[in-house]
């Protein structure tokens, strides 16, 4: 089965407007000479469905690009949200909203039809001069669109950065949580103010008051520092995280 020509790919959509469903199939043409056929139809899909097609939904019988600042805004907040229609366990139709994974995506490609409507219309203002308006979608929406995806490219390549040294450093914290753990059994069963097997004379049980808890405090013995170690093995318990294990930025 071959591809779906361009216009086939627009008229997947319910629009109303011949004009503009003329004007996204010349537009689709001019640039499909540079497009692969999964980019053509995932522009389309923007285009024609996710864009205008929701564009006439929210605002029935509209046939301009320049789009009014309250009925932009809507359509942002429409497109943010996934809907999909699902059936229950009591054979009711249910429709469940999601948020839409790939918004930003989606307002970039608008944005650059705004744009390229704009600047084709330099060369040749008859065919486009006339949709040329204001681009719905601002500068600064899609430069913090941009920071957001720099910013997550440099979070994932710090993740790639650790993985290969994740197994050292889970079996080093395991070391340490085991270590805690045999250091508050030994002191538990160390009597007030005795020194605690195994620590070399390091450690002694510490005395404290029933205000304490039943928090298990020991002292060192070269300086008389008091150290929590109830605290210390909860805390080497946290570090493993066995709620989300592989995440180096928890270790």
């Amino acid at each position: 089965m071959g591809h779906l020509s361009i216009e086939e790919l627009v008229d997947r959509y319910p629009i109303r407007c011949r004009p503009i469903r003329d004007l996204l199939v010349d537009y689709l043409r001019e640039r499909q000479p540079s497009l692969d056929f999964a980019s053509l139809d995932a522009i389309s899909r923007s285009l024609a469905g996710l864009f205008w097609t929701r564009i006439e939904a929210l605002s029935p019988g509209i046939d301009t690009l320049l789009l009014p600042a309250a009925l932009a805004r809507a359509w942002k907040e429409d497109l943010s949200t996934k809907r999909r229609t699902t059936t229950g366990p009591d054979g009711a139709t249910v429709e469940i909203a999601s948020p839409r994974l790939n918004a930003e995506d989606e307002l970039m490609r608008v944005r650059a039809f705004y744009l390229d409507l704009a600047h084709w219309a330099t060369e040749e203002p008859a065919r486009w001069g006339p949709w040329v308006v204001r681009c719905p979608i601002s500068d600064d929406e899609i430069r913090k669109t941009k920071e957001r995806q720099h910013r997550k490219a440099r979070m994932d390549q710090r993740t790639r950065e650790r993985l290969p040294v994740l197994p050292v450093l889970v079996s080093a914290v395991n070391r340490r949580r085991l270590s805690a753990a045999e250091l508050l059994q030994s002191a538990q069963a160390t009597g007030a103010g005795a020194v605690i097997p195994g620590t070399k004379g390091s450690l002694r049980r510490a005395v404290t008051s029933k205000a304490m808890g039943h928090r298990t405090w020991v002292a060192e013995t070269a300086t008389g520092r008091r150290r929590n170690l109830s605290f210390e093995e909860a805390h080497s318990h946290e570090c493993l995280n066995p709620r989300n294990p592989s995440d180096p930025r928890r270790l």
